[in-house]
């Protein structure tokens, strides 16, 4: 029988990810299903595989996002990059209501949604991989 103190692994939290692009407002708990819900959003702007340039600037519309891009590659890493942080947000709200004592999040909601740019492709850090992810 396991040990009743056991820390529940992050995999094994229960998430709630937001939509936030544009007027959407579903919510998901698989990130799985949450990524191919936000690939959707992306289809719409027509943006093809391959496709780096598309001459006109296009807008991430994340809610308090305003990232800008004329490069659809770059679009994209960018708007993955908002569901990978939708889940780090879950996850570290879940830290601060299991452990009060830590207090409350300081950074203010108009930043919220602000992530890094993010300028080169993802690699694979898998031993003897060499596979590149948007």
């Amino acid at each position: 029988m396991p040990p009743g103190n056991k820390r529940a692994r992050k995999e094994d939290t229960p998430l709630e990810l937001a939509c936030e692009w544009g007027s959407c407002q579903e919510s998901f708990d698989q990130m799985q299903e949450f990524c191919e819900h936000v690939e959707g959003h992306l289809k719409a702007l027509d943006i093809e595989e391959g496709d780096n340039y598309s001459f006109d600037e296009q807008s991430c519309i994340w809610k308090d996002c305003g990232f800008c891009s004329v490069e659809s590659a770059e679009l994209k890493r960018h708007v993955y990059f908002h569901c990978y942080h939708t889940k780090l947000k879950q996850w570290g709200q879940g830290v601060l209501k299991a452990q009060p004592s830590l207090g409350t999040c300081t950074i203010g909601l108009h930043n919220r949604n602000i992530v890094p740019d993010i300028t080169e492709n993802f690699i694979c850090q898998w031993e003897q991989c060499e596979v590149r992810h948007c």
